[in-house]
């Protein structure tokens, strides 16, 4: 996913994980999502108590590691009413450490696409009962709706701008027979629609 999209669905994201922890009284909720390039889950956004830093978890896991990647690969949620022997989990320690003794995921999917995974750790009185799970799957189904939608706006408008961007350089470029003011223009114009800071000719 380009930057300039993970800027624009950073605060939907925030929103989805800040719902969630609010619905479960959860410690932390993290929104991992899937980039399939490096098979990687990216940690995009959180919600944490305050006590509670989630900076302390990895920026990123492997697919095929964790509580987050055991939900990715089967695509199914994971309730964990007890962290401490299940060895599917990860950052055993730091949850313990926080009294967070369980743990639950579930994928976002949209269509066939696994557009990432959430995770909850929570206190054990706060895990959801068997008849509150099928709750967390509905939510993660309305975020996936949520953040399909909203990267399908980033593109059109991205690719709005990058056409806007490309006829007002054809319209500067006919404005001037001058070279070295066209060639001036074309390097200043293709800055914004490459997102780059320096270009030359």
């Amino acid at each position: 996913v380009a930057l300039s999209q993970q800027l624009e669905l950073k605060p939907l994201l925030v929103q989805i994980t800040e719902a969630l922890a609010r619905l479960t009284g959860a410690g932390s909720v993290i929104f991992w999502e899937v980039d399939e390039a490096s098979d990687l889950l990216v940690r995009r956004a959180w919600t944490s108590m305050p006590a509670i830093n989630a900076d302390e978890l990895p920026a990123s896991v492997g697919i095929d590691s964790g509580g987050a990647g055991w939900v990715a690969r089967n695509r199914q949620p994971l309730f964990v009413e007890d962290v401490t022997p299940d060895e599917r989990i990860r950052a055993r320690q730091w949850a313990v450490g926080h009294g967070l003794l369980s743990f639950a995921g579930v994928p976002v999917v949209s269509g066939d696409d696994l557009l990432g995974v959430l995770t909850l750790n929570l206190r054990r009185e706060d895990l959801p009962a068997e008849d509150d799970r099928e709750l967390l799957t509905s939510f993660a189904s309305q975020a996936a709706v949520a953040v399909r939608n909203a990267r399908l706006f980033a593109e059109g408008t991205r690719r709005r701008r990058e056409a806007e961007e490309l006829a007002q350089v054809a319209r500067m470029l006919t404005e001037s027979l001058d070279v070295s003011e066209v060639a001036d223009r074309v390097v200043r114009s293709v800055l914004p629609i490459f997102g780059v800071d320096a270009a030359g000719l």
